[in-house]
């Protein structure tokens, strides 16, 4: 639909997934109320929705991002829904799709099956009906059947049983430095993600501070799942994963469809647990007021959540000088990135059988489609992700022509690349205080283009 415009494409594919996932809590939400005055139904939807206007920042930066954490949302929302769905009917139909859909939460995010292999497994050791426990147990088959199914998919057509990712953030593939450059980040950014939807994690405290026992007494096995598979996807992040690139709490906002269930089931408890049941019946909250309350919270949706969003757009489509440059990567290259990719607008002019290597590769790709981009950390490139980087199997099979040197935190790599014979005999090096980027810069002397690259550099330097 939008082959010349990478960017563009990408902010429409977050939106789409974006609103999808909107429409579906909303679905989650009001399934979530059961037994519960009408009005205070349509007040704890909106005041569910109303609890992103405090994340409004980070949120409409995931929603346009073009990553994959609105298609994470949308996909854990459905599934908690499908688990709801099998939970009342317990068919076989229920059963195969809620395993399928289990199972296939590893090609969208593996960290997912955190929560396809715990909600069913608490079903399957809390359900008091034997068909609950029995298609529980299929569910957990099922999922299991389905990622084996992938994994040897993945394994023959792409080389590698994981995500590459995988490899990358969550072992010592980089050396110590690294992982210690980014061990409190992790904490940081939970901290940060509390703070962000203070009103959902302040229901369920109220409400486990209230009474934990009777709470985890009357919720159901679903949503005993749920609150068991945040707490350990918490602890899987904050422990063993480093946080590269874990910008606006990206690596803790899969949680979120779980968290907004157990918020929304916290309140029903708290309602009920409380004088607030006496105070609805007796219908102190008369139609009107009930309206007025709707019509607040809308508006206050709309300003808080609206504004973020038209900004990303704004800055998507606009310089910083306010000219307008319509979702063009490359303009947009030119008035934030300059200062860490050296004259990559020049360089992508040459033609496409050129290659280019970096641990920093975002805008090198969307820049140069045509062109080969090797990623250093190894999120594309199996020898790197499963092996390690070593310099010389990595100059062995490629010699690319140019080389953003590593970005400073991988201190190690590039200590080792610094220090190899052929990188040392055959590169041309400028150093980033040379260059005033944040990533030195090599050149292949041997390549064709050498001439070409030297001449875009010395002529930048010069200015």
């Amino acid at each position: 639909i939008l082959p010349q415009n990478t960017a563009l494409t990408m902010l429409c594919s977050s939106a789409l997934c974006g609103l999808i996932f909107i429409g579906l809590l909303i679905i989650l939400v009001r399934n979530s109320i059961d037994g519960m005055n009408p009005q205070l139904n349509h007040i704890i939807t909106l005041t569910v929705l109303l609890s992103f206007a405090f994340a409004a920042n980070s949120f409409s930066t995931h929603f346009l991002s073009g990553m994959d954490t609105m298609s994470t949302l949308a996909f854990l929302t459905g599934y908690i829904f499908v688990c709801m769905w099998h939970q009342r009917s317990l068919t076989v139909s229920s059963t195969l799709l809620t395993g399928c859909m289990g199972g296939l939460a590893f090609s969208f995010r593996p960290d997912l099956l955190i929560y396809t292999f715990t909600v069913p497994l608490v079903i399957l050791l809390f359900s008091s009906g034997r068909r609950a426990r029995l298609t529980a147990a299929g569910i957990l088959s099922i999922t299991s059947l389905t990622v084996v199914f992938q994994i040897l998919f993945y394994s023959k057509y792409l080389n590698s049983p994981l995500p590459l990712s995988f490899y990358a953030k969550s072992t010592s593939l980089y050396g110590n430095y690294l992982g210690e450059s980014y061990h409190l980040l992790s904490l940081k950014q939970l901290c940060k993600y509390i703070f962000s939807f203070p009103l959902l994690f302040s229901a369920i405290g109220i409400a486990l501070f209230i009474d934990f026992r009777r709470w985890w007494h009357r919720i159901s096995v679903i949503g005993k799942g749920l609150l068991l598979a945040t707490a350990a996807f918490f602890g899987y992040h904050l422990f063993f994963v480093i946080p590269i690139m874990g910008y606006s709490q990206r690596f803790y906002y899969p949680t979120l469809p779980a968290l907004v269930f157990l918020a929304v089931r916290s309140v029903v408890f708290i309602v009920e647990r409380t004088s607030l049941n006496g105070i609805l019946h007796k219908g102190l909250m008369n139609r009107a007021d009930s309206k007025a309350i709707l019509a607040v919270m809308v508006l206050l949706l709309v300003f808080s959540f609206g504004s973020p969003v038209a900004r990303e757009v704004y800055h998507l489509m606009k310089t910083e000088n306010g000219e307008y440059r319509g979702f063009d990567v490359t303009e947009e290259y030119r008035d934030r990135w300059t200062g860490y990719w050296f004259c990559l607008d020049e360089f992508s002019r040459l033609p496409d059988d050129m290659v280019i290597a970096a641990t920093e590769i975002g805008h090198p790709l969307a820049m140069n489609p045509g062109k080969t981009i090797l990623d250093l950390s190894g999120l594309n490139e199996t020898m790197i992700a499963h092996n390690g980087f070593s310099p010389d199997s990595f100059f062995h099979r490629y010699q690319p022509d140019l080389i953003y040197m590593p970005h400073p935190d991988y201190r190690e790599m590039i200590r080792q690349i610094y220090a190899d014979p052929f990188f040392i005999n055959h590169y041309e090096v400028f150093s980033s205080s040379d260059l005033s980027t944040t990533m030195a810069l090599a050149l292949n002397r041997d390549s064709e283009y050498y001439e070409s690259m030297l001449q875009i550099v010395s002529d930048n330097i010069m200015r």
